[in-house]
């Protein structure tokens, strides 16, 4: 299981409703395509402050799972 965690704040619910400040961080994750021979995206996720988010998993149904080999990550606002 790979995880993405947004270590910014939690926005306070005041905050949020006067500026729509959610702390937000765009996560891209690349890996390598053998069968184009380039390393590409292969998601792109947007994780709220303070939270968790699901980026991939492999188990007896879902067999494929990418190899990371690059992360990037930028602030939203």
């Amino acid at each position: 299981m790979l995880l993405a965690y947004n270590t910014r704040p939690i926005p306070d619910r005041f905050r949020q409703d006067i500026t729509k400040e959610y702390h937000d961080n765009q996560v891209d994750c690349y890996t390598y395509f053998r069968e184009f021979r380039e390393t590409s995206v292969f998601t792109g996720l947007v994780v709220r402050g303070g939270k968790y988010r699901l980026v991939q998993y492999k188990d007896s149904q879902k067999s494929n799972y990418h190899q990371l080999t690059k992360t990037t990550s930028k602030r939203l606002n």
